[in-house]
Formats: C-alpha cells, sequence, structure tokens
C-alpha cells in the first residue's frame, strides 16, 4: 500500500519553492507513495500543473497575512478527512500551521520544507517574521526533520 504524503504549501503561485514541488510531483514513484498537494492559499498557477500529473490540489483560500481560528480549524478538519501518513510542509506558514495541526488529527510525522534564507529581516513582512520566529523557537520539537 503507497504511503499517503500531503503537501501543504503556502500558495501555488509561481515561485522556485513551488516549482520544486511541482517538479518533485512529476517523478513522484506511485507505486510507492500516493501524493496530495494543500495550498494555504492561491492554488494558481501551479496547482494546474500538478493536477494534470492526476495529483490531487486542495485549497483552503486563506487569506494571506491572517491566521484566523475558523481556518485553522478547517486545515484540522481536512487532515483528519484525508488522513495522511505523512506530511511535507513547503514555506514559513506552512512550516508553521502543519505542524500545529498535525498533532490535533491523528498526529503524522511533519516535515518542514525550508526554500528561503532570509539575509535581512526588516526586508520581510512583519507576520511573516512573527512566523519566522515561532519557527524558530519551535524547531526542536515539532517538526521530524528538516529539509
Amino acid at each position: 500500500m503507497p504511503i499517503k504524503i500531503l503537501h501543504i504549501a503556502t500558495g501555488l503561485k509561481m515561485g522556485g519553492a513551488e516549482t520544486s514541488l511541482a517538479n518533485l510531483m512529476a517523478f513522484t514513484d506511485r507505486a510507492e507513495f500516493e501524493p496530495r498537494v494543500l495550498s494555504l492559499s492561491d492554488e494558481q498557477p501551479v496547482g494546474d500543473r500538478i493536477r494534470a500529473l492526476g495529483i490531487p490540489v486542495d485549497t483552503l483560500s486563506m487569506r494571506a497575512g491572517r491566521i484566523v481560528p475558523a481556518d485553522f480549524a478547517r486545515l484540522i478538519r481536512y487532515l483528519r478527512q484525508t488522513k495522511p501518513d505523512l506530511i511535507q510542509t513547503w514555506m514559513y506558514h506552512a512550516d508553521f500551521l502543519g505542524s500545529l495541526a498535525a498533532p490535533l488529527a491523528g498526529n503524522p510525522p511533519v516535515v518542514w520544507g525550508l526554500h528561503l534564507t532570509v539575509n535581512d529581516m526588516q526586508s520581510v513582512k512583519r507576520g511573516t517574521r512573527l512566523v519566522i520566529r515561532a519557527n524558530a523557537l519551535l524547531s526542536h520539537s515539532l517538526p521530524a526533520r528538516i529539509v
């Protein structure tokens, strides 16, 4: 039976991490793995590329810059419904929310994907700075691995 991997991305606009995700999906061994992609915000244009591979792509349509309790509850429900064996997160907000939601939804291991190094924190939006700092504090206890 294939391992069910849920890839959670902050969004699926065109960018380096999103392109890497699409490329990984194109070369995923479907005999070994059953991939699924969840975008916290948008799903275009990379979502169509992944969907064309026959991989389910869903979105929670969360608003950028806001973590609303109702949206977090929808994420937990989604995880409970899809029952992934493993969660791979892509980008800071997905790392943060995926790691907090997983223990409330069956506790699948979470692997963080870091795809950006911030050299100047002042160049980053305030909300993202807070998420980066929270991730730094939680990085020793929440993810099973960091890649």
